[in-house]
């Protein structure tokens, strides 16, 4: 019914597609969970014209994947995590993230004041991409859950969310298992959990640590 929290779901979003769930998103005061599955989509237009929908209602979870990101959709994406106060979770998973995006999302994060879990599993995210990331979770001090598993950054990239954790008092889940983690990153995060007083667990694929 009209007015009541919704679920929507999504699969092979296209252009007209497209055009169906925005009306329904406008139709609903409260859409509290969102999914796409953006395996066929042949464009980008899809995703910023839903995304901007999505910023009008109380949306709490966006879910993307099998999708080929581009800048114009990154850039309404963050615009939507700076204006929507209620968004608490988003996951980007399989969606071609490259350091480059994390330069655009990483200050989007920064000026978040609401969201709690951001998975950006499965891209190709690189240490620099890591640093920009970091970079806004520094200031962002509400993030507890977050996912990096299944990308491509290596000792350096740990080395720098190593030293997140060290003064983050609000992180307790992360995840960068099956990434180029090797010794001199394991040991940089290990350290940083001595003196971490709030990572419930930490995920490196061969190594949990809680």
């Amino acid at each position: 019914m009209e007015g009541e929290a919704r679920s929507l779901y999504c699969a092979a979003l296209n252009e007209e597609t497209a055009k169906e769930w925005i009306q329904s998103l406008r139709s609903c005061i409260n859409v509290e969970n969102y999914f796409a599955d953006c395996a066929s989509v042949q464009s980008d237009t899809p995703i910023p014209a839903v995304v901007k929908a999505l910023s009008d209602v109380g949306t709490k979870t966006l879910v993307i994947q099998n999708y080929t990101m581009t800048k114009h959709a990154m850039l309404a994406l963050c615009e939507m995590l700076r204006r929507n106060k209620s968004f608490t979770k988003l996951v980007l998973q399989d969606c071609g993230l490259t350091d480059s995006f994390m330069e655009i999302l990483g200050p989007a994060l920064a000026q978040n004041e609401v969201i709690r879990q951001v998975d950006l599993s499965r891209n190709r995210i690189g240490n620099e991409g890591v640093a920009d990331l970091v970079d806004g979770l520094y200031i962002n001090i509400n993030l507890t859950q977050l996912s990096l598993a299944h990308n491509v950054f290596s000792d350096v990239g740990a080395v720098y969310l190593a030293d997140l954790l060290k003064g983050n008092v609000a992180l307790t889940h992360l995840d960068i298992s099956n990434n180029q983690i090797g010794s001199k990153g394991a040991q940089a995060l290990a350290s940083a959990l001595t003196i971490n007083q709030v990572i419930v667990e930490l995920e490196m694929g061969q190594y949990v640590f809680f």
